[in-house]
């Protein structure tokens, strides 16, 4: 995909509709961050997503995410949207 100028991937996680309970320890864990010492496992409802660019940006890897979940009100994710669009990236 290219976003905001800059070529990467696009990759979209979501919870299956058996929900959570059929993962170990009743958590899905997607991805790894030595910041959380660990990985994400933050997911409850089915449906709930999980979106990621992966960008390069003049060789520096740049995720951009987004959250949702089919039970956000609509207005919040047109301003979840909204803020996302108005991403400027100056390398």
């Amino acid at each position: 995909v290219t976003v905001f100028g800059y070529s990467g991937k696009h990759l979209e996680l979501t919870v299956p509709e058996s929900g959570i309970a059929d993962c170990v320890n009743g958590e899905l864990h997607s991805w790894i961050s030595p910041l959380n010492g660990g990985s994400f496992y933050g997911y409850a409802r089915p449906g709930e997503t999980e979106e990621f660019w992966i960008l390069d940006v003049e060789g520096t890897r740049l995720v951009l995410q987004k959250l949702g979940s089919p039970q956000s009100p609509a207005e919040h994710v047109a301003e979840r949207d909204a803020i996302f669009d108005s991403i400027r990236i100056e390398p």
